[in-house]
């Protein structure tokens, strides 16, 4: 993701985005930002509301999915993650417009029409 929408994400989500560095430490491509600030609002409003909070550890894409992994489980924010993980099969991880996961023969990637035809 560059480097200005995840300036955004760690200025708006300072304590769920905590663990992880600025720059670089979210790794996919701008496509999912919506997907993954959808999540970083549930992330910080439930820190916003408990002592004990919970933080993102990882979020990047792997087997041309997105990933996010917290420090602890906590259900409302599991679940927010599993519909992203989801949804993410769905979305293009380079414009994020409707996808779906593609085999680019070492590598899977989630594309629309128009971005696999770029590469």
């Amino acid at each position: 993701m560059n480097r200005r929408l995840q300036k955004f994400l760690f200025m708006k989500f300072p304590i769920f985005l905590s663990h992880l560095d600025y720059p670089g430490n979210i790794e996919c491509d701008n496509g999912w930002y919506k997907i993954i600030k959808e999540v970083c609002i549930v992330g910080e409003h439930y820190d916003s509301i408990h002592s004990n909070k919970v933080v993102a550890c990882y979020i990047g894409e792997k087997f041309g999915i997105l990933f996010m992994y917290t420090d602890r489980s906590i259900t409302s924010i599991d679940e927010t993650i599993e519909k992203a993980t989801i949804e993410s099969l769905h979305t293009c991880s380079h414009c994020g417009e409707s996808g779906e996961l593609r085999d680019l023969g070492t590598w899977r990637k989630t594309l629309c029409n128009k971005c696999l035809k770029r590469r």
